[in-house]
């Protein structure tokens, strides 16, 4: 039996386990249920004594991780099979979309005020965007452990007074840099004016900007689920459509039998708290 403890900031939110059958169960703490301000991880996943059985905890802690050649890519660097999800997620899930970390029983994750990390330099920042296709997420390097689902590469970085570190240890990130998709001539600078169009339109669409130069670019995208609380970073919990109806992350899009636009808007309309607005 292995086993993930599920954290929000440093308090035990679950625990997420993996049988000798291969088969995974996630659990809510005791303490998480009784506690005030206790949220549900998922709509898949409402807050209950009762264990969630394999198909319900893989659906929704898998879908925390890449995809496609990215997840890959990232579990050669590992040196894992990229079909191995639990171990994936112990070895990436420190920072993750949301507000939950995953770690292993032995560790506990940092509190706010220990949180550390790197500062790069111009050129540093200029290398790691050329390296990111090559080396999504930084995964495999010392101290890093990181994830973020889709299938594009990408980086999760903390900006503050113009500078970009690289957080370590869990530290939470609050940007995410995405360079130019090989093949795909100016994606960097398409998603970017489809970001700007958005906006013009009152759409809500976090802050975006061209960063790097030459053919060293990435579109800068600042965390609608991070903000500063004074002068401490905080995660906000989110989740995606595949979580909340509690589908494996193959059946993400719509091509592969995934949720299409009428049951995206059915979900909004059943359970937001401001369907009409979020529709």
């Amino acid at each position: 039996m292995e086993k993930l403890n599920i954290f929000f900031n440093q308090t035990l939110v679950g625990i997420l386990n993996l049988d000798d059958k291969g088969l995974w169960s996630f659990s809510y703490s005791g303490n998480w249920l009784e506690f005030s301000d206790a949220f549900p991880l998922s709509i898949s996943l409402p807050l209950q004594k009762d264990i969630f059985p394999d198909h319900k905890a893989k659906s929704f802690f898998a879908n925390l991780l890449p995809e496609s050649a990215v997840r890959s890519l990232i579990a050669r660097r590992l040196g894992v099979s990229e079909k191995n999800d639990f171990v994936l997620l112990k070895l990436l899930g420190g920072e993750c979309a949301g507000a939950i970390t995953l770690f292993p029983e032995s560790i506990l994750p940092e509190a706010c005020d220990r949180y550390r990390y790197r500062p790069l330099s111009e050129e540093q920042l200029i290398d790691l965007i050329k390296n990111i296709p090559k080396s999504p997420l930084l995964a495999g390097e010392k101290d890093i452990r990181m994830s973020l689902a889709g299938a594009q590469e990408k980086l999760a970085l903390f900006y503050k007074n113009s500078i970009f570190h690289i957080p370590l240890n869990g530290a939470p990130s609050n940007c995410i840099l995405k360079p130019g998709i090989a093949n795909f001539n100016y994606s960097v600078e398409n998603e970017y004016f489809c970001m700007m169009l958005a906006g013009s339109l009152n759409i809500s669409v976090p802050p975006v900007k061209i960063i790097g130069e030459k053919n060293k670019t990435a579109l800068f995208v600042q965390r609608y689920d991070r903000f500063f609380d004074k002068d401490a970073i905080v995660r906000l919990h989110q989740e995606d459509f595949c979580q909340a109806m509690g589908l494996p992350h193959d059946l993400k899009y719509q091509a592969d039998g995934g949720p299409g636009l009428k049951e995206c808007f059915a979900l909004v309309r059943n359970y937001s708290a401001n369907p009409i607005k979020d529709m």
